[in-house]
């Protein structure tokens, strides 16, 4: 075995050495060599950062290959370096085009990371050969400026030459877009601790308005089972719409009739055809037997659980409007602080007998002697 005696001392050998030659600071355990005669390059040290200023070359047709035996990492990269600056990275990929980027739209010509293994037996192509997985690639926009950059996936359907590419995010220093569903296997949190009522945590938006146009869908194993659309109609009346639509793709939908999705859920509108006098609405689509309202208690510790409890309205003035033909609806009653009015006939009820256990103020009509009768005063009077 021979030996190489380099030139030794301590410290920075800059200035004393000849252009590609070589010195070692030996207290510093560092080698050193000079690019032109007046420097010190750091080449390799006593720590794992060996080459850590340098770079290496490949050439264009071979590029570089690291073959190991083991698990433990067949290229590994570690820059040393506290500079607060993304650009200082400990690896990165180049491609030069050789030529001007895309004048218009994304740049097609992009670096990109590869995952493929080798298969010494048959595959798909019948030969030994790397089967590709894909892996991701990303490319800057235009070069006027008007495409973002973006990071795209690619996946090959044969494992050896037909793949598509579709692209993961766009972004730009404004805005940020993920073109993918997202699958959370194990739920996912989204946190912001500065949000309001005009900078949500989550902002969902779509290219064109209509009560169609689902910003969220909701299902499980068994199909859909609603969607949320939110919509801005500025051409009926101006309204402002929150819609949950059930069965959201008709799945469930009568038989014996004709039927759309859209067609059942609850509509909340803020209409402000006067500007200066808005309402805010709540409608119920595709209640064919009934809206039915219902108020349950909890369990209750098992004694009468999930019973019916009380309702409360708290309004200034009550109005129940019936309607008595298509589009056309009447006033039936309004009730206010003072008084309730009837705008119909009352029908009291029909029973052939005075009714057990009255109080002061119950009143029915009798089918047998065909009188109005009232209860006052502890007895029972005809008020006909």
């Amino acid at each position: 075995m021979g030996t190489i005696k380099l030139k030794r001392g301590t410290g920075s050998p800059a200035g004393s050495l000849e252009q590609y030659e070589v010195a070692m600071d030996v207290a510093a355990k560092t080698l050193y060599t000079s690019s032109d005669g007046s420097d010190a390059v750091i080449i390799g040290n006593n720590t794992e950062y060996f080459l850590a200023n340098n770079t290496v070359s490949a050439l264009a047709t071979t590029g570089i290959t690291n073959e190991t035996p083991t698990y433990s990492g067949v290229i590994k990269s570690i820059r040393q370096n506290t500079a607060q600056n993304f650009v200082l990275t400990g690896a990165e990929i180049v491609r030069d085009l050789g030529s001007d980027g895309a004048v218009a739209g994304k740049e097609a010509r992009t670096a990109s990371i590869d995952f493929s293994v080798h298969s010494d037996n048959t595959n798909t192509n019948n030969a030994p050969a790397d089967i590709y997985a894909g892996g991701i690639y990303g490319g800057s926009g235009s070069n006027d400026g008007s495409s973002p950059n973006f990071l795209a996936c690619f996946a090959y359907d044969d494992g050896i030459n037909s793949f598509s590419k579709p692209v993961i995010w766009e972004g730009t220093k404004d805005q940020f877009e993920i073109n993918p569903r997202i699958k959370a296997n194990d739920g996912m949190d989204i946190e912001d601790p500065d949000a309001d009522l005009n900078d949500a945590v989550i902002n969902i938006k779509v290219d064109q308005s209509g009560y169609e146009r689902a910003q969220i869908m909701c299902e499980d194993s068994n199909g859909k089972a609603f969607s949320i659309v939110g919509e801005v109609d500025d051409v009926n009346q101006n309204r402002d719409k929150f819609i949950v639509s059930l069965d959201p793709d008709n799945n469930h939908s009568p038989n014996n009739v004709t039927t759309f999705a859209g067609d059942y859920g609850v509509y909340y509108l803020k209409e402000y055809g006067n500007i200066n006098n808005p309402s805010i609405e709540m409608n119920v689509f595709g209640a064919k037997d009934a809206f039915k309202l219902r108020v349950f208690d909890d369990f209750n510790g098992g004694t009468d659980s999930y019973d019916y409890r009380p309702m409360e309205i708290y309004a200034e003035q009550l109005s129940v409007r019936a309607r008595d033909a298509y589009n056309s609806d009447v006033e039936v009653l309004k009730i206010d602080q003072t008084e309730a009015q009837f705008q119909v006939p009352i029908k009291n009820a029909n029973l052939s007998a005075d009714p057990s256990n009255p109080v002061n103020g119950w009143q029915y009509y009798n089918t047998t002697t065909h009188k109005l009768r009232l209860y006052a005063n502890g007895a029972w009077v005809d008020l006909n």
